[in-house]
């Protein structure tokens, strides 16, 4: 099932307009990466939320 999910995230990143009709998965899709820092994740939110 992970490997589905990733597979599904994957191809959506490839295009923009393809989130434009699922506001969850593209809140899910650009959320920051586990090994950031607590710092890059403020700035993410900063950048999200700004």
């Amino acid at each position: 099932m992970s490997r589905l999910v990733t597979a599904h995230f994957e191809l959506l990143g490839r295009d923009d307009d393809a989130l434009a009709g699922a506001p969850v998965t593209r809140r899910l899709a650009g959320a920051p990466a586990p090994d950031a820092s607590i710092e890059e994740y403020r700035d993410y939110l900063e950048r999200k939320y700004a």
